[in-house]
């Protein structure tokens, strides 16, 4: 019986070892630049009737993740559906005729519109890929829309007129936008300037 050197027996092993452990390395790097990974969620500051949102991500490099959007009043129980946030990301901006040049990072964003002003809001955002998500996959945020704006309670009232109106008029009263902004007459408003404050003394030789 003939002896075979452990070397030659080890050596197309060692080959298939590394063979599959790289074609494994690759599976792994496919994936993980498809994976979708969590960042930063970022709430815009709410307006009268809708709220913007941004959710930071990293990988997704075939662009399948998607973020679904559902809100309610704060204390109803059912969710109603709004827009996905919408998937961005590597698009370039720039101005005709300008330097800069702005590239898009990697994120969703979006907003729920037709809020009402002055309202408490749950919003939720479930973020699902097929390739599998790192990190939270689901936010749940409260917001507050800003209440409508009211005149200020000690602003002087003004009567404004079209030209040539012949009816009665409510002092005080004038003709147009812009007589009502600089005043009658166009005389805009007065300043006290006070004396100069600094002794100017003539030099001599």
């Amino acid at each position: 019986m003939k002896f075979i050197p452990f070397y030659i027996l080890f050596f197309p092993i060692s080959i298939l070892f590394t063979l599959c452990t790289w074609t494994q390395n690759q599976g792994d790097l496919r994936t993980n630049k498809f994976q979708i990974h969590a960042d930063t969620f970022i709430v815009e500051p709410p307006t009268l009737t809708c709220a913007g949102f941004e959710w930071i991500i990293e990988g997704d490099e075939n662009r399948n993740a998607s973020v679904s959007v559902e809100y309610r009043k704060k204390g109803q129980t059912d969710w109603r559906e709004a827009l996905p946030l919408l998937r961005i990301g590597n698009e370039t901006v720039y101005g005709h005729e300008q330097r800069w040049v702005y590239t898009v990072p990697q994120k969703f964003a979006g907003s729920i519109f037709n809020l009402e002003p002055g309202t408490v809001y749950q919003c939720r955002f479930r973020l699902t890929d097929p390739d599998d998500v790192v990190g939270i996959s689901e936010q749940i945020i409260t917001l507050e829309t800003r209440d409508e704006p009211l005149p200020y309670a000690e602003g002087k009232v003004y009567h404004v007129y079209p030209p040539g109106h012949q009816g009665p008029k409510e002092e005080p009263w004038f003709t147009g936008l812009n007589e009502a902004y600089y005043g009658k007459g166009n005389l805009g408003d007065w300043w006290l300037v006070p004396e100069p404050r600094v002794n100017c003394t003539k030099l001599t030789d």
